[in-house]
């Protein structure tokens, strides 16, 4: 009971902190806060998200940041999860992918509707042998066209491009478990701090934020062109993968 105690109060700041990570809703399927994306990339990600959403297979929105300030990608990309409700309520399809440039730290978190289908084994494979290649040579775009693609043909059944990696011995596979445990109950105690704060009026805009992001009316990365409403009241509870580079 007392490392519990103590664990709940070393959390304390990283909740404060994760309570004021808001960023307007999204417009499109991109929020290129980093600018990293370039506009032929943008072209080629639209080209494969618009169709899932149109058809209601899914909805995703790709964030990228220049910095979490030191807030862990995982309670940031849930927080995003909560905020934004991506996804219809009936599917829960929503998944947002972030990308935390200054950190060097990706995550795909997972709708609740589609964690049987893009599993957190599949979301590591996107990551460990689609983003990362790229990303470890700073070609940010490149990596997220490519895992954007792997993910859109799990979703329409195509075939995929890399084989499923090998398993690990048992003393790896001990140290997930113990590490998705600690996850679990840190989302849970996050959120359950969060909901007695929570007001449900929607997004509130932080313009003197330093999490990287630029208002889309300030010039320059922030939200991409396109309009379309999104977030139909998706739910999220932490299904995904996170990875580093």
């Amino acid at each position: 009971m007392k490392l519990f105690l103590v664990f709940l109060f070393c959390l304390q700041p990283l909740i404060a902190a994760a309570d004021g990570f808001k960023l307007p809703r999204p417009t499109s399927h991109i929020v290129d806060s980093a600018n990293i994306i370039s506009a032929s990339q943008e072209q080629s990600i639209n080209s494969l998200l618009k169709p899932l959403k149109a058809e209601n297979k899914a909805e995703i929105v790709i964030v990228t940041l220049n910095s979490l300030q030191n807030i862990p990608i995982e309670m940031a990309a849930i927080e995003l999860a909560d905020l934004w409700k991506l996804g219809t309520a009936e599917d829960d399809n929503g998944i947002i992918i972030l990308l935390a440039k200054k950190e060097r730290r990706v995550r795909i978190e997972v709708g609740q509707g589609l964690e049987g289908f893009i599993t957190d084994a599949f979301s590591k494979q996107v990551i460990d042998l689609k983003f990362l290649p790229y990303f470890k040579r700073g070609q940010y775009g490149a990596g997220l066209v490519a895992g954007t693609d792997t993910i859109t043909k799990k979703i329409n059944n195509e075939p995929l491009n890399f084989s499923k990696p090998a398993l690990n011995n048992n003393s790896s596979i001990i140290n997930l478990i113990l590490f998705l445990y600690f996850l679990f109950l840190f989302i849970t105690i996050v959120k359950s701090f969060r909901s007695k704060n929570k007001n449900g009026s929607g997004l509130n805009q932080h313009p003197g934020s330093d999490y990287g992001f630029r208002h889309p009316n300030s010039g320059g990365g922030g939200f991409s062109r396109g309009g379309g409403s999104f977030g139909g009241g998706g739910g999220f509870s932490g299904g995904g993968a996170s990875g580093g580079w």
